[in-house]
Formats: structure tokens, C-alpha cells, sequence
């Protein structure tokens, strides 16, 4: 008896303790910093990486990643870049948004715009390259091409051929983009090619996903902006309200960059218990759906947590508790405990 009780007594301590341990060992890994184009800095951690962006990457490939965002000054919380991964595993992808192609090209002051489209077989054998992704469903797609003009250079044509980059599963079909919008997807692809080769020390090692070979991940142009879960003033809430601060790209017509539009939430106006989980193993959970011990931990003890968050999960810890505690054979003789668990003698 003396035996079960001293276990019971070691697991409620151990549930009840709010030292947080990481999900993943990435301590060792410093902080990597961003400059906006609002004059401010971000500062992006590691763990910042495992909770909001890639929850299944491992340390070298989060490493891989921060090194990526700190040598071409990428924000991945603004839609800049992205770690990819589709299972443990599986090899993570480091790729980066298609607008940071068109954004940074137009900072030089020699970019002269550029055009795209996509390349057609039609009657005898001859290829047509047309402007834009518009084809008919009797004609044959098979490439993308694109220009990139420079004010001290001729221009950059570049073509690329479908097969070489459709996005396939591991099954060989496939992937739902590239079948449904196979056109946008190549011109995509060419875009992105072009301005790499016509800039390559401002897009050294950016890839789109779709040069990668697959996508079933990134949002579309049209997508709604990234939303990740609140955070007090020195973590990710101040990096929405860069956001929310930073001016839109005015530029020519040719080179316009679509506007984003976020709306940064205060802690004032969350109800945390309705809140959902926005990023990582639990999105669209709410705190009282959850049951990992260890993640309500890490929440408890985080930075960048807001107060009334924890607090709600403080109180989920001890429901948890108490439920594992009433389903011990020691239930009839123990009470359910603040902080320890009593044994009568």
C-alpha cells in the first residue's frame, strides 16, 4: 500500500510542476534578428520556429532555417518564408514566399519590371509563348518562361518545362495545385528563376515551393494572412503589430506588390476560453480540449505567453490531475490534493 501511494505521490508532483522542459532541445541555438521595412527589429528563436512554424522539425533543420532567415533578412511571420515538412521523416524544405522575389527586386534601383507566362504546343509542333497562365483545355501546356529587365543589362529570358517541376505525391499523382492550376504554378516557377538569375546575390539559396516539387501547403496569393497566437509585448504580438504598422509597397503597375492586411488582437479583447490554438500540434483546439501535460507546461512557463493564457492552463493542469488521481485504486482512501498528495498512515 505504502508503495502505490509514494508513485501517487510522485506523479501528482510531477504534473503539478511548472518547470518547463522544451519540445525539443534548440536552447543552444541563438536568437536570430530581423530588420522590417518599418525600421524595427524581430528577433526570431528557435523556439519560436518549433511552436509556430514547423512543429515536426528537427535542431539542424531549424538551425538550416534561421541561418536562411538571418542572411537574407526573412520574417516568416509575415509570409516570407517557410519550413516545410511533411512528416518526421521526411527532409524539411526551406522556401520562401513568391512576393519577396517582387518586393526585394523592386529596392534596385535598375529593376525595370519583368514579364511571364506560359509556353503552349500548338498546331505542327510550334511553341507559343503567351503572357500571363490563360490557356484553353485543347491546348497543350508544356512550360513557363519569363523576362526580367535590368536598366545596365539586356534582358533575362528564362524557360522552364512542366515536367521538370509538376508537383507529384509520394503516390505519383499529382499534388491538388498543379492539377488544377498547372499554368499559374509554371509561371510561378519561371518568375522565380528569372529574378534569381538576374539578381543572384540578392535571392542566393530563396527557392518558391513550387520549384520544390511539391505543394500542398503554402496558402494561395488570396490566402488570408498567417494568424499565430497572441503574445505579450517583448513576443510575437509585437511582431503583428509590425505588421500592422509596416507601409505598403507603392510601386509601377508591372511591379505592384499585393497589399496585407492584419488585424492585430490585445489580450483586452480575447476570451481565452473560447480561444483557439492558431499554430502547431494543437491548432483549433481550445485549452480545455487539451490533455498534454507537457505542452500545457510549456504555455505555463513561456515568455511570450500572455498571464490570463496561463493562468487557463494552470487551471487545466489541475482538472487533469484530479481525473487521473479518481482513476487510481487508491481513490477511497486519498484526497485530491492543492500540491502533494496526503496518505493516511
Amino acid at each position: 500500500m505504502q508503495s502505490q501511494a509514494t508513485q501517487v505521490n510522485k506523479l501528482a508532483s510531477h504534473l503539478r510542476s511548472n518547470q518547463e522542459k522544451p519540445i525539443q532541445n534548440t536552447s543552444m541555438l541563438p536568437d536570430v534578428i530581423i530588420s522590417t521595412e518599418a525600421g524595427k527589429d524581430v528577433t526570431i528563436s528557435a523556439n519560436d520556429i518549433r511552436l509556430y512554424i514547423c512543429p515536426e522539425a528537427n535542431q539542424k533543420e531549424i538551425k538550416l532555417f534561421m541561418e536562411l532567415c538571418r542572411s537574407q533578412n526573412l520574417n516568416p511571420f509575415i509570409n516570407e518564408a517557410y519550413l516545410i515538412k511533411y512528416g518526421r521523416d521526411s527532409h524539411a524544405q526551406l522556401v520562401v514566399g513568391k512576393d519577396v522575389f517582387l518586393k526585394r527586386a523592386n529596392t534596385h534601383p535598375d529593376y525595370e519590371g519583368f514579364e511571364a507566362g506560359v509556353i503552349l504546343k500548338v498546331s505542327e509542333g510550334k511553341l507559343e509563348y503567351r503572357e500571363g497562365s490563360f490557356y484553353m483545355k485543347n491546348e497543350s501546356l508544356v512550360g513557363g518562361w519569363a523576362k526580367v529587365y535590368r536598366t545596365d543589362k539586356k534582358p533575362l529570358h528564362i524557360t522552364v518545362g512542366l515536367d521538370e517541376y509538376i508537383g507529384k505525391k509520394k503516390d505519383g499523382t499529382i499534388t491538388n495545385q498543379w492539377k488544377s492550376k498547372p499554368g499559374t504554378m509554371i509561371r510561378k516557377v519561371a518568375t522565380a528563376q528569372g529574378h534569381r538569375e538576374a539578381y543572384p546575390k540578392s535571392f542566393a539559396g530563396m527557392y518558391i515551393e513550387e520549384e520544390m516539387g511539391k505543394n500542398e501547403t503554402i496558402p494561395d496569393d488570396n490566402s488570408e494572412p498567417i494568424n499565430v497566437t497572441p503574445t505579450e509585448s517583448d513576443g510575437l504580438m509585437s511582431r503583428l503589430k509590425e505588421k500592422e504598422e509596416a507601409k505598403p509597397v507603392e510601386a509601377a503597375p508591372i511591379k505592384a506588390v499585393p497589399k496585407v492586411e492584419v488585424v492585430t488582437p490585445t489580450e483586452t479583447e480575447v476570451d481565452y476560453h473560447d480561444y483557439k490554438i492558431q499554430n502547431g500540434p494543437y491548432a483549433g483546439k481550445k485549452i480545455d480540449e487539451i490533455t498534454d501535460q507537457d505542452y500545457l507546461k510549456h504555455l505555463i512557463t513561456a515568455n511570450n505567453v500572455p498571464e490570463k493564457l496561463k493562468e487557463l492552463c494552470r487551471t487545466r493542469k489541475q482538472v487533469l490531475v484530479a481525473d487521473l488521481l479518481d482513476t487510481l485504486p487508491l481513490k477511497s482512501t486519498l484526497q485530491k490534493p492543492s500540491s502533494t498528495v496526503n496518505v493516511p498512515a
